[in-house]
């Protein structure tokens, strides 16, 4: 009986194996959360922090201008370093004020 069940559990494993990598291979992603910047209402906020990396700003400067904008959340150095280097999200999916 055992055998039967080591069986279906090897065949179980396969067939999920089988389908993260071809979701991998037509996605890119396959497990894990999404990461900040890949919905639509966080783009202009992505957007915004990866120019100003791009244009020399340090991660607190960012933060500071995060802040003087009012945008949502709290946005620490340490959180825009995360969201850049890692995709974390840092803050409710909401688009950066106008």
């Amino acid at each position: 009986m055992s055998v039967l069940a080591e069986l279906d559990k090897s065949m179980l494993v396969l067939k999920l194996r089988k389908a993260r990598e071809h979701k991998r291979r037509t996605t890119g992603r396959c497990e894990g959360p999404k990461p900040y910047g890949s919905l639509p209402e966080e783009k202009p906020l992505w957007n915004f922090i990866c120019a100003r990396r791009q244009a020399g700003d340090s991660y607190a400067a960012i933060s500071k201008a995060l802040a003087s904008q009012d945008t949502p959340g709290e946005w620490s150095k340490d959180r825009v370093r995360g969201v850049l280097c890692h995709g974390l999200r840092a803050v409710p999916t909401l688009a950066m004020p106008a």
